[in-house]
């Protein structure tokens, strides 16, 4: 498989030199912390006074022994303490028009798919930037949103009172070239924020498949523009951005059609509008009660199971 990185790209040795030392420590890091829990066998250790660094090299070996040990219990065989170990891979390197960011394309081998146990429902909203069928919910997207809305708006005022500046001294034309200009860039931005909060939904995710075996259930792109769905936008970018990172992690991603799915119980089956209000959802046949995204979640996961069973 291919995958593509953007990395800065520094023209000072001294700082290439660091982005160096900073990976290697973060390796030993990683390894004393694996040696201490494996042997040990505690599940946490102080960093006090060891850095930054140290904490993230803690939380990734928490991983890596939360992942051996789940492997042991699996197969029923003992492993000894994991070693980590740098790898390579063959790269290409495009450097872009600005030289100060370098497009890196690594060509991975794609591992083989984790035998699932089971399906993680993925619905995601507004109210909540992702609902899962185990209980999850993500923060507010419409937070979010509105955040990066003030801070935008607050980015076009200062523009403006700059620009006030120029078109004294320039021509009228050359100011608003240089508004149209810098704006558009600030356009760009509008859903960088929510997208990075997606992100990490998406890695958390994936974690919680490959953690309990589980194959990944999203919301169909494709389905999603035949419906009148909002947030659109960050439904899709989910779903691609789970695809893409499950085949690194070797996790089953499904594709089902989300139709009413805000309106089917998950208790009986039953599809009626009148069910859902807001955000709490009671079932006008059984009763049943839950939160109206987290329900919807568990309906993407028993359609992904009655797939399953059609296809074998």
């Amino acid at each position: 498989m291919r995958r593509s990185y953007l990395i800065p790209v520094y023209s000072n040795p001294g700082k290439q030199e660091s982005i160096r030392y900073t990976a290697t420590r973060f390796i030993q890091f990683v390894q004393h912390f694996v040696n201490k829990f494996f042997y040990d066998k505690i599940s946490k250790s102080s960093t006090k006074g060891m850095g930054k660094l140290a904490n993230q090299a803690q939380r990734r070996a928490t991983q890596i022994i939360r992942a051996q040990r789940a492997a042991s219990e699996a197969t029923g065989n003992k492993s000894s303490c994991p070693e980590i170990k740098f790898k390579s891979y063959p790269a290409k390197i495009e450097v872009s028009e600005d030289s100060s960011y370098a497009r890196v394309f690594v060509e991975k081998e794609e591992p083989k798919l984790i035998q699932s146990k089971g399906f993680l429902g993925v619905d995601v909203g507004i109210n909540h930037t992702v609902a899962r069928s185990d209980g999850y919910l993500g923060p507010s997207a419409r937070e979010i949103l509105n955040r990066s809305k003030e801070k935008r708006a607050e980015q076009s005022r200062q523009i403006a009172l700059k620009e006030i500046t120029e078109i004294k001294a320039n021509l009228k034309k050359d100011g608003l070239e240089t508004r149209n200009f810098t704006l558009s860039k600030a356009k760009t931005a509008k859903h960088s924020a929510l997208k990075q909060q997606l992100g990490i939904d998406v890695s958390r995710a994936l974690n919680v498949s490959k953690r309990n075996s589980l194959s990944l259930v999203v919301e169909n792109p494709k389905s999603l523009s035949n419906l009148n769905t909002k947030n659109l936008l960050a439904k899709c970018y989910f779903a691609s951005r789970a695809t893409i990172r499950a085949r690194e992690e070797g996790i089953r991603v499904i594709y089902v059609n989300p139709a009413y799915s805000s309106q089917t119980c998950s208790k009986c089956g039953t599809i009626d509008k009148r069910s859902r209000v807001k955000q709490a959802f009671r079932c006008t046949a059984c009763g049943f009660v839950a939160h109206a995204d987290l329900n919807a979640a568990c309906i993407l996961a028993q359609r992904a199971s009655v797939m399953q069973h059609k296809g074998a």
